[in-house]
């Protein structure tokens, strides 16, 4: 048995479906039965133990559909399609490519993008889901990850010092505003972070200043206010990672 999450519109047409199932068989259907069996015989409908074939179904009926609908005339209905919806709608909850790839009976990746197909309320709902990681994106680290010796400035007027103030975290591109410094400056687009600076410092000491206010019981808006900082550290760390 396999377990599947559908729309509203969707349930509703497999319920009828299924009771559509029960009243031929004037019983409950057995979990062995599949879930489309319905066929004719004599023009009379009937159901059999054996799945239909879907897929040979809507190849002898889209044409017949199209025709009945003026305003399909230049569509053609294909099998395709509901794989299409399927994988958009796993794309929409954020399934990994791996699983997309299984779902569609794909045997690699690179084939997938053909396969999502959002909608206009299907983008909405996506970009909505995703409004929070993306408002940390654009908030991310927004200097340069240099080497110390290819800072702009390198006088102790521009140096960045770590928290500790045992070693030079960055240097300032332009004239140091000293506003937060050093915290305040991953968020600065002067900022030049050196490959060698001590970053895991103020990584730990945000992270350390949110646990703390999580155990004084500080709101969530209290709690997440230092969220974008963090992730702008963390993309230094990880820029620092990808040059090593």
């Amino acid at each position: 048995m396999v377990l599947a999450k559908m729309s509203e519109s969707v349930s509703s047409a497999v319920h009828e479906h299924a009771l559509v199932v029960k009243n031929l068989l004037n019983s409950a259907p057995s979990g062995e039965l599949p879930l489309f069996s319905v066929s004719t015989r004599n023009g009379c409908p009937i159901v059999q133990t054996k799945a239909v074939s879907i897929q040979n179904r809507i190849q002898r009926t889209r044409k017949l559909l199209a025709a009945r609908i003026p305003e399909l005339d230049a569509h053609d209905f294909f099998t395709r399609r509901f794989k299409h919806t399927k994988l958009t709608q796993l794309a929409i909850l954020g399934a990994p490519v791996e699983v997309l790839a299984r779902s569609g009976f794909q045997t690699s990746t690179g084939s997938l993008r053909h396969y999502t197909n959002l909608s206009e309320e299907a983008f909405k709902e996506y970009e909505d889901r995703l409004a929070v990681e993306h408002d940390y994106l654009s908030a991310a680290f927004k200097g340069v990850v240099i080497q110390e010796q290819d800072a702009t400035h390198l006088d102790s007027e521009h140096i960045i010092f770590s928290p500790t103030l045992e070693r030079n975290l960055g240097s300032c591109a332009a004239v140091p505003c000293n506003v937060f410094a050093p915290i305040g400056c991953y968020d600065c687009p002067r900022f030049e972070a050196f490959v060698d600076g001590e970053h895991e410092a103020v990584l730990n000491f945000l992270k350390e200043k949110r646990s703390t206010a999580e155990k004084i019981g500080l709101p969530a808006d209290a709690l997440s206010r230092d969220d974008h900082l963090i992730n702008a550290v963390q993309s230094v760390l990880a820029k620092i990672k990808n040059l090593a």
